[in-house]
């Protein structure tokens, strides 16, 4: 089967049985609205049809053909003929309901990942192509293809994310702070602002650190200190020993000891440093994507980055900012 067939005859016939599994027996849409949108449909009538009852089993109110008309009135021409059709087309039963949803659904990301794919090769340059294919995918694997909504159906998302614990978020591990963040959540961007020499690397590399202790991934990248630089601060904040003896190589007899133990603890850390200069968002995006599991990243910093045009891709450099 390929794209054509699913954009033509075999969606429309798997969104009349859906539509009229559901005006037969109401109650089977119980079965479809955890994966099922009505996005998912192409046909206006159904789509309308649709969202219609899941709103009435939102709101638990009665769900039956002869009221679903108003759902469809102005959008097609005898909308009651339409809703019988749909229930002929069914074969008079709701019991292959469920499955025909799942197969609309399914045809639905198809559709969408082709498309998606489709744009992508129109318009995204050779840096941001590979990302976004990846993107495309996983969020095919997902579920996650598809960015339109309503505003019921984030509502069910929502009610539905209840039962499944608490929303997933990162803690910076300052509890004063995360009393006021909530939380830092996946989509989130987060600006570290302050002036010069106060200490925001420092904050961040604590932050990342808080992070990883807890076994979240975090990919630091550090355009203004190299890895070791990194590894030397960390050592002597958790050992003790004075920064400028591990820059000099000048130990006491205890330092040993004391940076062996410390260097322990930061085995364990799932911290991945990337030092290298310059970095554009594109290689972030791709790189984040291919690690997969990273839940914090942490740019050091911002404004040692360039845009994926290069650092001269803008004339003015708070567009490039911005861009980025």
């Amino acid at each position: 089967m390929n794209l054509y067939d699913i954009e033509g005859k075999y969606k429309q016939r798997l969104e009349i049985s859906v539509i009229g599994s559901i005006m037969i027996e109401p109650r089977v849409i119980k079965e479809m609205i955890g994966f099922l949108n009505a996005s998912d449909f192409d046909m206006k009538p159904c789509a309308a049809v649709y969202a219609w009852a899941m709103d009435r089993y939102g709101s638990g109110e009665p769900i039956d053909p002869t009221i679903a008309l108003e759902s469809i009135q102005g959008i097609i021409e005898e909308p009651d003929k339409f809703l019988a059709n749909c229930m002929n087309e069914t074969g008079g039963t709701y019991v292959n309901g469920p499955y025909h949803a799942e197969l609309l659904h399914k045809a639905a990301e198809d559709i969408r990942l082709y498309h998606g794919v489709e744009q992508a090769l129109r318009e995204c340059d050779a840096k941001d192509l590979p990302a976004e294919l990846i993107r495309l995918g996983q969020d095919a694997v997902r579920g996650n293809l598809g960015k339109r909504r309503t505003m019921n159906e984030l509502v069910n998302q929502l009610f539905d994310s209840f039962s499944s614990g608490p929303t997933k978020r990162v803690d910076t591990g300052f509890q004063k702070l995360d009393g006021y963040l909530m939380g830092m959540r996946p989509g989130n961007l987060v600006i570290l602002a302050a002036r010069p020499g106060v200490g925001k690397s420092a904050f961040a590399m604590q932050i990342a650190e808080n992070v990883a202790k807890t076994g979240k991934k975090v990919v630091v990248y550090s355009m203004e200190m190299k890895g070791e630089e990194l590894a030397e601060r960390l050592i002597a904040n958790h050992s003790g020993v004075p920064m400028d003896h591990i820059i000099q190589h000048e130990f006491e007899k205890a330092d040993w000891q004391k940076m062996t133990d410390a260097a322990n603890e930061l085995y364990k850390l799932p911290i991945i440093v990337n030092d290298e200069a310059n970095v554009a968002p594109s290689k972030v995006r791709t790189e984040a994507l291919e690690i997969g599991d990273a839940e914090l990243i942490v740019v050091d910093y911002v404004g040692l980055m360039e845009s994926d045009g290069g650092k001269r891709a803008k004339e003015n450099r708070n567009l490039e900012l911005g861009s980025i």
